[in-house]
């Protein structure tokens, strides 16, 4: 694995992702956090992104947008959807973009 993107508005949240990310096994080159989906899109438009954490509930482009938007791209990481509400249809939302 290469470069990690944490798309998370909450701040603790995205730095503790990362913070648990930085210390796994696994190998990874970069961490790349942003606040948001908008600025996901801009950073994964620029740069190739392996995995893409995303919460689905934020400013500018929620995550369901935003892994729309990614369907859409020549490249599509790999995306883990990760939300603090209960609401299934969030999840069934993000099982139809595959």
């Amino acid at each position: 694995m290469k470069n990690v993107l944490v798309a998370e508005d909450c701040k603790i949240i995205r730095k503790g992702i990362s913070a648990m990310l930085a210390r796994c096994q696994v190998p990874i080159d970069q961490i790349i956090e942003c606040k948001n989906g908008q600025e996901a899109l801009e950073i994964a438009g620029n740069m190739p992104v392996d995995v893409l954490i995303t919460d689905i509930r934020m400013p500018e482009m929620d995550g369901i947008t935003l892994v729309k938007e990614l369907q859409k791209t020549r490249y599509i990481p790999r995306i883990v959807a990760i939300s603090g509400y209960d609401d299934f249809s969030f999840a069934v939302d993000l099982l139809r973009c595959g």
